[in-house]
């Protein structure tokens, strides 16, 4: 097992690539540590309600980048 090549498939999972897109040899131990990975960071994200960087929230078109009003 490779923390390496399982780092690497969470990694690509955050940037958007699909699970079939594994670039080692199926049945080799690189694409099980690879696709353990990806599949792992998948599971924790849904899990957590976490999003990708960059991805928007369904529902949400609120611009939360201004100041707040002052309380009265």
């Amino acid at each position: 097992m490779s923390n390496a090549t399982k780092t690497e498939g969470a990694e690509a999972f955050d940037r958007g690539t699909e699970r079939h897109a594994c670039p080692y040899d199926a049945g080799s131990e690189e694409f099980h540590d690879w696709v353990d990975g990806w599949a792992q960071r998948k599971a924790w994200r849904e899990k957590n309600g976490v999003r990708a960087e960059g991805e928007a929230c369904q529902g949400d078109d609120r611009d939360l980048g201004g100041e707040l009003d002052p309380p009265e």
